[in-house]
């Protein structure tokens, strides 16, 4: 029988580990995260959409409201009541020449509470989680980057959600979801075209990626029940 002091010492040199998300809106991940770790060995989550939700209420805004442009005929210096002035855009949006004042300070947030949530993830001394799509490798890559330099302390493991075969359902329980948020006051609507776009850019994970480990969890049967519902 081990001491304690002996299991003490395999457990501290286990290494913590770095999970990495897969999969579309809608496809269970952050039920995954519920029902994987008990409130007392939870992680720490990294998710780009909580932080969108909490820099658009400080501002009174919504989630959608964080992805709102000028219309085309939109001139610069126009005021608009909720978004604020229409401005130039920063150089690297060439897609989108104009932009709304206070979407645009409210992204420059999102982005910094990001980059900030993701430097301070290996202070945490706790297994950590991206909580985002990751449909790309590129993506992945930038994932990968919450352990930069430290790499060798965590097991690197990907997590799919497959979704193939589930795309219509998948978007069903997103408008239910959207239905329920609306009548709580919020909104937060993704629309069919948006979905679309991931599905067709998505890269399945390959072993040169650097990952240790790779994981499938699929709840495809699931989602098409709670499309039908």
């Amino acid at each position: 029988m081990k001491t304690y002091k002996e299991w003490l010492h395999e457990n501290t040199q286990q290494k913590k580990k770095l999970f990495v998300l897969v999969g579309p809106p809608s496809i269970g991940k952050s039920t995954w995260i519920k029902n994987t770790f008990p409130f007392f060995t939870k992680p720490y989550i990294i998710n780009r959409d909580q932080i969108v939700d909490d820099i658009a209420d400080s501002l009174g805004l919504t989630y959608d409201d964080m992805f709102m442009y000028p219309p085309p005929n939109a001139q610069l210096g126009d005021f608009h009541p909720r978004y604020g002035e229409i401005i130039q855009s920063p150089s690297h949006m060439q897609r989108q020449p104009l932009s709304y004042s206070k979407i645009l300070t409210g992204n420059f947030q999102i982005n910094s509470l990001l980059k900030n949530k993701i430097s301070q993830a290996t202070k945490q001394n706790k297994d950590i989680i991206v909580d985002m799509t990751n449909m790309t490798a590129h993506n992945r890559k930038n994932a990968l980057q919450a352990i930069q330099g430290k790499e060798n302390e965590y097991e690197k493991i990907a997590v799919i959600f497959p979704f193939q075969g589930a795309e219509e359902h998948i978007k069903q329980v997103a408008k239910k979801r959207a239905e329920e948020i609306k009548s709580k006051g919020g909104s937060k609507n993704i629309p069919d075209h948006a979905f679309d776009d991931m599905f067709s850019k998505f890269q399945d994970v390959q072993p040169d990626e650097g990952f240790d480990r790779i994981m499938t969890q699929d709840n495809r049967e699931l989602i098409k029940q709670l499309a039908k519902e």
